[in-house]
This record gives structure tokens, C-alpha cells and sequence, in this order.
């Protein structure tokens, strides 16, 4: 616990010295006073990225930090301190101005807004506190429209950067974890020629279990059957190989059972995985695979927690069913928004859609295997209506959770899993 909280005070103090260091890079504009430069933007990037993070110790500590180097720069020009301050006060507003209306979106949308909503947003809040700095500097008689345009403009550039920043974060990321898996990758060549073999063994299974219940109806026909006189030993004959049948394929089941959990559980020993990480594999797998890009959804996750699982398998097929069934079942492109905060004992991750939702007649039975909205109009054919009935499966016997469904509606479909924490690792 004691590192934990050192833990995200370094966090801080690392993030409030980058955004001082960013103020140091400025351009004067409009009067001798006003300056132009990039910490706004690391601190809307920082509050978006690093959610778990507290937002107003960010915000007070980095605004008195650039306050107080203001002052000592001011005051080194033989300037009284008193003076100093009162030259920095405007600057001092703006970015408390600016930090509250960003940590407001986050915390009104609970951490679902996406990228370019929030660089939207950005953009006004900008815009906004700077009105208010150069009110105070001066005065509203002072705002021509030269300068609105101008403030407007500037808004729009350093909220256009921070869209280009949050794209290639996400984008690293997502390079990093692909080199990560590049070992995994080898593994799995090496799964996948186990499983094959004992696919083979399955297959003689399936055969056996043809043979067995073909001997097992033939007994029942003849038993059935007065016309046809079975001796007793006739009888017990058949019955004893439908008996031995089924015990070489309890035993073939056995071993392949075997052989499966050896194959899984030695890569398992492998497994130490960033949750966030694996979903953002996942949605960026699911966005590849749809050929129309026109279809190819929107994916925002966004996670209080660095959450690390050694149940990587078990987490990717619960995501990916749930990421696939939304894109599956919508004919037009969607936003799916994955989120994970924290509460009590428990973890809670949110899966939601803005699709056509699941009709309110079978919204009861989801979870229930065979249950699906989802049809090929071209062929015809139904889905299994398994992707769910594998959700709730996994989550409460694997990761002893639970899910269900907390809307659903023509506007979309939220999911919510709550998971026990002592299911995962926090990341130092």
C-alpha cells in the first residue's frame, strides 16, 4: 500500500514537472504579459491518459509550481515580489480554469469520452480560459474581435495537437505490445501443433462415440423388437461392448482433457499480462478484420488501474465476444467506450455500445446458449448465440465474477462485469 502511494505521488510530481518545463517553451502575444505555450495541452493529455491519477493535486500543484517560477523569473528583473505576483495572477487563473473544466469532462462522462470529443471539448475550455486570463489582464473592452479570432485559432491548434499526441500514444502502444507478443507468437505455433494433436485423438473419439451409439440403438431395437428373439448371453454381449465402448471413450476423453491442460497451463506459466493492453489488442484485431471500413467501429478503452492477469486466454474471450457481438450485431458503424474503475473488493468494467440495443423479449434470456439477434441475411445463416453463454461462463467460474446486462435499448447496450480484485495484479 505504502509503495502504491509513493507510487502515484511520483506520478504527480513527474507530471507537474513536465508541464512547468512545457510553460518554459512560450510566445508572446497581444501584450507584454501574455504568453502562449504548451503546458495546457500536457496537462489535458495527462488527465486523459493518466485517469487514475489524482486531477486536482495535478492541477493545484502545477499551477503553483508555474506561479511561483513566474514570480522568481519577474522578480529577477528587479521587480518586486508583490508586483511579480500580480503580473502572474492572470496566468495562475487560466490554467486553474482550464484544469477544472478538463477534469470536469472526465469526471461527468466516467472516463468514456472519446479522443476527439475531448479534444473538442479541449478546444472550448481553451478558448474559454483565456478569455477569462485576458479579462483579467485587460478588461472586456479590450477583446476586439482580432483577438477572439486569434484565441480561437490558438485553441484549435493546440487542441488539434492533442488529438495527433492521444492518436500516437495509443499508437505506440499498440506497437509495443505487438513486439511484446512476438515470443508469445512462437509459443502459440508450438499450442497449436499440440492441440492439432490431440484434435487427431478427438477425432477417433468421435468415431468410437458413432460406433458405441449404433450398438447402444441396435440393443434398444432388439430389446423393442418382438419379432426378434436375442438370447439372454445375445444380450449381455452387446450390452458389455456399449459398456467397454464407453469406458475407452471416458478414458480417450481423459487423456485428451490431459494433454489440453498440460498444452494451456505450460503457456500459462508465460502468462503476466497488462488487461488494457490485451483489449487493445482485441478491438484493434476486431476493427482489421471487418473488410467494409465504412463498418470498422470506434473503440475507446480507458482504465482507472494498470490491472495485470495471469487468465490472459480467459480475458481475451471474454472481451472479444463481447467487442464482436456489438459489431456484429450493428449494421452501420458504432462506438464501443471499455471501461474499468475500481469499487470496494471488486473491479468494474463496462462495455458500451451505441448499436440498435438487443429487443427487450429476449434481453431475460442473453445469456441462455442458442439466444441470438444476429443473422446473415445473404445466407441465411443464424449465429450459435454462444458468445454470451461463454461471458457469463467464464466470468463467474473462471474469474468468480459476475455480468449482466444494465441497458439496453434502441441507443445501445451496456455490459457490466465485476470482477473480485484478487483476480488481478496492480502494476507498480
Amino acid at each position: 500500500m505504502k509503495n502504491t502511494t509513493n507510487n502515484k505521488i511520483t506520478l504527480i510530481v513527474t507530471i507537474c514537472f513536465i508541464i512547468v518545463l512545457a510553460r518554459q517553451m512560450n510566445l508572446l502575444l497581444f501584450t507584454d504579459d501574455f504568453q502562449i505555450s504548451m503546458a495546457c495541452v500536457c496537462i489535458a493529455a495527462s488527465i486523459y491518459i493518466a485517469r487514475s491519477v489524482n486531477k486536482m493535486a495535478v492541477i493545484l500543484i502545477s499551477d503553483i509550481a508555474i506561479t511561483l517560477v513566474s514570480v522568481l523569473a519577474i522578480h529577477s528583473k528587479d521587480i518586486s515580489f508583490y508586483t511579480s505576483f500580480k503580473i502572474s495572477l492572470p496566468e495562475s487563473t487560466f490554467y486553474l480554469v482550464f484544469g477544472l473544466l478538463v477534469s470536469f469532462v472526465i469526471i461527468v462522462s466516467n472516463n468514456k469520452i472519446s479522443k476527439l470529443a475531448y479534444a473538442v471539448f479541449v478546444c472550448f475550455a481553451d478558448f474559454f480560459s483565456n478569455i477569462v486570463e485576458l479579462s483579467i489582464r485587460i478588461g472586456l473592452i479590450g477583446l476586439n474581435t482580432r483577438v477572439i479570432i486569434g484565441l480561437f485559432i490558438i485553441a484549435i491548434v493546440r487542441s488539434v495537437i492533442l488529438w495527433i499526441i492521444l492518436s500516437m500514444i495509443n499508437k505506440y502502444r499498440l506497437t509495443l505490445l505487438k513486439k511484446s507478443n512476438a515470443e508469445r507468437y512462437e509459443r502459440l505455433v508450438v499450442l497449436m501443433s499440440k492441440l492439432t494433436s490431440e484434435m487427431a485423438w478427438m477425432d477417433k473419439g468421435t468415431v468410437l462415440v458413432e460406433d458405441t451409439m449404433k450398438e447402444a440403438y441396435s440393443l434398444y431395437s432388439n430389446l423393442q423388437n418382438d419379432d426378434i428373439k436375442l438370447t439372454k448371453a445375445e444380450s449381455a454381449t452387446l450390452a458389455l461392448n456399449v459398456a467397454k465402448n464407453v469406458h475407452e471413450i471416458k478414458k480417450e476423453y481423459i487423456l485428451i482433457m490431459r494433454g489440453l491442460s498440460e498444452a494451456i497451463g505450460n503457456e500459462a506459466e508465460f502468462n503476466n499480462d497488462n488487461v488494457e493492453n490485451l483489449i487493445l489488442l482485441i478491438g484493434n484485431s476486431v476493427f482489421n478484420s471487418i473488410e467494409d471500413k465504412s463498418k470498422r467501429p470506434t473503440i475507446e478503452v480507458q482504465f482507472d488501474n494498470k490491472l495485470i492477469t495471469n487468465d490472459t486466454y480467459v480475458i481475451i474471450s471474454i472481451f472479444d465476444n463481447l467487442i464482436s457481438n456489438a459489431v456484429e450485431a450493428a449494421d452501420r458503424r458504432i462506438n464501443i467506450s471499455i471501461t474499468q474503475t475500481s469499487k470496494e473488493d471488486n473491479y468494474i468494467f463496462s462495455v458500451s455500445d451505441d448499436g440498435d440495443g438487443i429487443p427487450e423479449d429476449i434481453v431475460d434470456d442473453i445469456f441462455v446458449p442458442g439466444i441470438s439477434t444476429k443473422i446473415d441475411f445473404e445466407t441465411g445463416v443464424v449465429s450459435r448465440g454462444l458468445g454470451l453463454a461463454i461471458v457469463k461462463e467464464l466470468v463467474e467460474d473462471k474469474l468468480d465474477g459476475s455480468v449482466k446486462c444494465l441497458t439496453s435499448s434502441k441507443k445501445g447496450t451496456t455490459f457490466e462485469l465485476v470482477i473480485p480484485k484478487k483476480s488481478f495484479k496492480v502494476e507498480a
